[in-house]
């Protein structure tokens, strides 16, 4: 529990990652209270007052090229990108952590896992996702899948490097010479003392996962209209750029808020949990 809480209160201290947490946990209020929140239904349209200004009566950031509400489009896309960047994480550790641990602690299976991972990473991330959307088509669910898939390398990597590491340790050891099978000592004994840098790789692939779902959007090969996510919204809007930027401007800024608190969020993580730069500090 002293460990817990010296490590809460080192994070706290951690100006950045602690304004990047209110952010986040401000961003998952408003998603889970949208329908609430909204002053208007995301999806109605109100022609003749399409493309009102910010500050029009009913409209505080005013009206997108079909008069919907800019506001409670980004409120619903809010639940939106924070899904997206939950569930291509969780593909991702739920396949890339499982075949990372059995590459580190089996030989016999490390060089088929390993070699796996070099042919994806032998592509592009993007160009990766893009051959998936290709086969499966586009939408939202397909993308999410797309960028999971991957995203597997990363967390196979670094799972199977934190294993070798702890692997010849003296608990380790210990465990076998009591007799534990292979199964309880991997995931019971080593797998919880490799936590760190996978969460703080998480966190850092949940703001990637959201900035690439929103390019994939933008390019027409995510979400399809007319969801409200933000990188859908960005594309429609781009046509009316000159004469209507806030249609533009206000989903932009929610993708680099959103991205960035994440991405502050991991620094911080990081720096806690890292012994190394804890001794630094």
């Amino acid at each position: 529990m002293n460990r817990r809480g010296g490590l809460w209160r080192r994070f706290l201290r951690h100006r950045s990652a602690a304004a990047g947490l209110v952010v986040i946990a401000a961003l998952a209020v408003v998603a889970a209270l949208a329908p609430w929140l909204a002053p208007h239904p995301p999806d109605v349209q109100n022609l003749p007052g399409r493309l009102a200004p910010p500050g029009t009566p009913g409209h505080p950031l005013g009206t997108d090229e079909l008069g919907r509400d800019i506001l409670s489009r980004l409120l619903y896309g809010a639940r939106i990108s924070l899904v997206i960047g939950i569930i291509v994480v969780a593909v991702a550790v739920g396949v890339g952590v499982p075949a990372g641990a059995l590459a580190g602690y089996n030989p016999r299976y490390d060089g088929v896992i390993m070699r796996a991972v070099d042919l994806m990473l032998s592509f592009p991330g993007i160009l990766l996702a893009l051959v998936i959307i290709a086969v499966l088509g586009p939408g939202l669910g397909n993308t999410m899948l797309a960028v999971g898939i991957f995203s597997v390398p990363v967390f196979v990597r670094i799972t199977r490097a934190s294993i070798l590491s702890v692997r010849e340790l003296e608990y380790v050891q210990a465990a076998r010479a009591a007799g534990a099978r292979d199964g309880r000592i991997l995931f019971r004994h080593m797998l919880p003392n490799c936590l760190a840098p996978l969460l703080v790789q998480a966190t850092f692939r949940v703001a990637t996962s959201i900035l690439t779902a929103a390019s994939l959007s933008f390019i027409g090969l995510g979400a399809q209209p007319p969801t409200p996510e933000w990188g859908a919204m960005l594309a429609t809007g781009r046509v009316n750029l000159y004469i209507a930027p806030h249609v533009t401007l206000y989903p932009g800024l929610a993708i680099f808020i959103t991205v960035l608190a994440f991405n502050l969020l991991g620094d911080g993580l990081r720096d806690v949990l890292d012994p190394r730069l804890r001794a630094a500090h």
